[in-house]
């Protein structure tokens, strides 16, 4: 049986021993609680200096001695860690974690901030980065993000403007607009965006209702059933006030049909004045139709960008790629013949030469 040896000086000199036996009959039961409630009883007063030095060197006092002098006799406050205590680390958060939680809400608040589809949690280096900043985090797939966690944001921001909207102190009555798009895939969706003022602060309030694909025929019976549809889901309908609309003829006799008040877009209606004027004068559409061969020619070739590139840079000029117009891109022309005309006569020409473009104006 192992023991220990407690050694102290009497007031007569005279060296005193005692022993304390291990407690236990196997290393596995071997135990120092006796040895601590003597030193906790007969020795009080040297434990308070030592716990007093500890407390002003605590940087350089391993814890466990600190936990040691604190502790009292017969307390337990500190147990050995087990074998799950040092695993449980290394192992990924579960899906209920608070961390885990936490981690996920801030990767679908990043995905839908930044407007980035869901497979970017696919990427190496994102998945290297969160393993790094965190290891136990598990960075959930594109398909719990889209059916779990995308869902759940929605639901929740949804019920949050329908509060909003349905509270009758705040707001009266509500706007919308609608418009159809396109993708680069041309995917068809709707948006309609709502619009209201606050009474209480006299604030104006807009947000997305939906955005939803849009497979069916743009025919005018479509459309209303879509903003029906729309209609029904958020409650609207009766305190509605104006659709603020595009000038097609289908949207136009879709609001006709569900008697609903309606006015075309402004900027809209300016833009197809500008357009359509661009279009009458021969004169400025054969120069737009020119020069957009040029523009085509420096965005299509590399080794006409490279050239503009060098020209730019001898010239002491920003580096400046040129934009080609688009139909249904507003102000997109003006832009194209903006950056067209803020290049020197000078360097303009030597362009055209070493591709042997000519124009019918005068440089």
């Amino acid at each position: 049986m192992a023991i220990f040896y407690c050694i102290r000086r009497s007031m007569q000199s005279k060296v005193q021993m005692r022993k304390f036996t291990h407690g236990g009959r196997t290393p596995k039961t071997y135990s120092t609680k006796s040895l601590l409630d003597h030193l906790h009883r007969a020795h009080s007063a040297e434990c308070a200096q030592l716990k007093q030095k500890a407390s002003k060197t605590v940087e350089t006092t391993s814890s466990s001695t600190i936990r040691l002098l604190n502790d009292k006799p017969g307390s337990s406050t500190e147990k050995q860690p087990t074998l799950t205590d040092l695993v449980e680390p290394q192992q990924p958060f579960g899906v209920n974690h608070p961390m885990q939680r936490k981690l996920n809400h801030l990767v679908r608040e990043w995905i839908v901030g930044a407007l980035l589809p869901y497979n970017t949690v696919k990427n190496g280096a994102l998945v290297r980065l969160l393993k790094t900043a965190c290891p136990r985090f598990a960075v959930p797939s594109a398909k719990y993000l889209r059916t779990c966690l995308m869902p759940d944001i929605y639901n929740k921001v949804k019920n949050k403007i329908l509060e909003l909207i349905h509270d009758e102190q705040s707001v009266s009555c509500c706007s919308l607009t609608t418009d159809m798009w396109s993708c680069q895939s041309m995917d068809a969706y709707m948006a309609l965006t709502i619009h209201f003022i606050k009474k209480a602060a006299w604030q104006r309030k807009s947000a997305v209702l939906q955005c939803l694909p849009f497979a069916e025929s743009h025919t005018a019976e479509n459309l209303l059933l879509a903003l029906e549809s729309a209609f029904s889901e958020y409650k609207i309908r009766e305190r509605l006030h104006l659709v603020v609309r595009d000038n097609a003829a289908n949207i136009v006799k879709a609001v006709n049909d569900g008697d609903l008040k309606h006015v075309g877009c402004f900027l809209h209606g300016l833009h197809l004045v500008v357009t359509n004027s661009l279009k009458k004068q021969k004169s400025v559409a054969t120069l737009l139709i020119k020069i957009r061969s040029i523009v085509r020619e420096f965005r299509h070739s590399t080794k006409a960008k490279s050239v503009l590139m060098k020209a730019q840079e001898r010239e002491g000029m920003p580096r400046h790629t040129w934009i080609i117009d688009q139909e249904t891109r507003w102000g997109s022309t003006y832009l194209m013949l903006e950056g067209f005309a803020g290049l020197p006569s000078a360097l303009l020409r030597f362009l055209l030469h070493i591709f042997d473009k000519t124009l019918c104006f005068a440089l």
